[in-house]
C-alpha cells in the first residue's frame, strides 16, 4: 500500500537522522550512533539490507527494516533534506505540505524585548541583581541558551536578569527552561519575574515587590508554582502551583488590572494556574530569575529563549500566539 502525500508528511514529525540516503558502500570508519539508509544495490557488510536503515554499534551495523505499510521519514544531513518511505523506495520531500505548530519557533518579527540568546554576550538590554552574591548569569554559546547558576545560602536568595517593561500596560511574557539540581533535598526554581521597581535589577531590593512563575524542585516535588513577594526574601502568598513535573514552558499575562500564570508541557497546550489575581503593584520591569535555598549546593538553570507580545488583547488567555506555524515537506 502505497501511502498518501500527508500520511508522509506526519512522519516526519519523529523522523530519524542520517548521514546519507541511497548508500550502498558502508564508510570505512564509522562512529557510534551513525546511520545510513542503504541504497538498492548494497555490498560489503551491507549486502541484503537494501532500503534499510542501519545504525553502527560500535561493533556491527544494527539494520532496521521498512515495511510496506510503515510511514518512516528521516532527515539526510548530508543534503540537509527530508526523505519519506512510500512503501516500496525512498523519496525525496521537496514541496510544502502540512502546517505544524512549532513552539520554540522564533516569530517572524522579533519583539523589543525578545531574546534567542544567540549572541556571544548577554545583549545590553538586560540588568543583572545579585544581592544575595550567589548568582550568576552567561550565554552558553554552543548551546545557544542563557545558563544561570545559584549557590544555596540557607535563605531564599533571588538572583535575575531582567529589562524595562514600563512602555508596556498589556502584555505577555514567555520562556522555555530547564532547571537542574545537585541534591534532591533542596528547594530550587527558575522563573519569570516581573517587578515593581527599576531599583530592584541592581540595588538591594528589602521593600520591592514581584510575581514569579516557577518551574521548581524540592524533596518531595517537581512542579510549576506562582507567587507572590513583598520583598526579596519574604513571600507574601503561593497563588497556586502545579504539581509533577509540569513545565518546561512557563508564561505571564498582564493587563493593569489582573495577572495571570499559565504553564505548558509542550508549548502548546496551556494551563492557567489558578484562578485571576487582581494586580498589586504596576511591573515596570520584567525578565528571568533563580534561586536555590541548600547550603553548598549549586543549581543551573538554562533558558532557551525570553519572548514578548505587548499591547491590547495580548493579556487574553488564547490571544498570544506562541510560536509559529512552519510546515512539513510533503511529496
Amino acid at each position: 500500500m502505497a501511502l498518501s502525500t500527508q500520511d508522509l508528511a506526519r512522519q516526519v514529525l519523529a523522523n530519524i537522522y542520517v548521514l546519507g540516503v541511497g548508500t550502498n558502500a558502508p564508510p570505512g570508519a564509522p562512529a557510534v550512533g551513525d546511520r545510513y539508509v542503504v541504497g538498492s544495490a548494497p555490498t560489503g557488510a551491507w549486502v541484503g539490507l537494501a532500503d534499510a536503515i542501519v545504525l553502527w554499534d560500535g561493533a556491527a551495523w544494527i539494520p532496521s527494516a521498512p515495511g510496506a505499510n510503515d510511514g518512516w521519514g528521516v532527515f539526510n544531513y548530508s543534503t540537509n533534506s527530508y526523505y519519506g518511505w512510500t512503501g516500496a523506495a525512498w523519496v525525496a520531500l521537496t514541496v510544502a505540505g502540512l502546517p505544524v505548530w512549532n513552539p520554540d519557533l522564533p516569530p517572524a518579527t522579533p519583539h523589543a524585548l525578545d531574546d534567542e540568546f544567540t549572541d556571544a554576550a548577554l545583549a545590553a538590554k538586560w540588568d543583572t541583581g545579585n544581592p544575595g552574591a550567589n548568582f550568576a548569569a552567561a550565554l552558553d554559546t554552543t548551546a545557544q541558551m542563557l545558563r544561570t547558576t545559584s549557590a544555596g545560602n540557607g535563605g531564599s536568595r533571588y538572583g535575575w536578569v531582567t529589562q524595562d517593561i514600563s512602555a508596556y500596560t498589556e502584555g505577555a511574557i514567555y520562556t522555555k527552561l530547564a532547571l537542574m539540581s545537585q541534591n534532591s533535598g533542596s528547594f530550587t526554581e527558575a522563573a519569570l519575574m516581573l517587578t515593581e521597581a527599576a531599583a530592584l535589577s541592581t540595588g538591594t531590593p528589602t521593600t520591592a515587590r514581584f510575581y514569579t512563575c516557577s518551574h521548581y524542585i524540592s524533596n518531595t516535588d517537581v512542579a510549576a508554582e506562582a507567587g507572590r513577594w513583598t520583598n526579596y526574601t519574604t513571600q507574601n502568598s503561593v497563588f497556586s502551583s502545579i504539581s509533577q513535573g509540569f513545565g518546561p514552558y512557563l508564561r505571564f499575562r498582564w493587563n493593569g488590572v489582573a495577572v495571570e500564570r499559565d504553564v505548558s508541557s509542550n508549548g502548546i497546550e496551556w494551563f492557567r494556574m489558578g484562578t485571576s489575581q487582581n494586580m498589586v503593584f504596576t511591573p515596570t520591569r520584567a525578565g528571568l530569575a533563580h534561586n536555590c535555598t541548600l547550603n553548598a549546593f549549586t543549581s543551573i538553570a538554562r533558558f532557551a529563549f525570553f519572548r514578548a507580545f505587548t499591547g491590547a488583547g495580548t493579556s487574553g488567555f488564547d490571544a498570544t500566539r506562541i510560536g509559529r506555524i512552519s510546515f512539513l515537506p510533503a511529496v
